[in-house]
């Protein structure tokens, strides 16, 4: 994992894309990307827990704009 700037093109090598965080939580147990989804929300979030596993950091592809 690195850090870029949001608008970056194109995507810095060795990676593949470009991730948007979209929130950071306090993890709760067995937390997964699941947890980043509100009611309804079809959105595919993709989730690291950080912090020794205390900390739930949720992502999207990042799609421009």
């Amino acid at each position: 994992m690195t850090a870029v700037a949001c608008r970056r093109e194109p995507v810095p090598v060795p990676y593949n894309q470009i991730m948007h965080i979209t929130g950071v939580y306090r993890a709760p147990a067995g937390a997964d990307a699941n947890n980043c989804r509100a009611a309804g929300d079809q959105t595919r979030y993709w989730a690291a827990l950080v912090d020794d596993g205390a900390t739930l950091l949720c992502t999207t592809v990042y799609q421009g704009g």
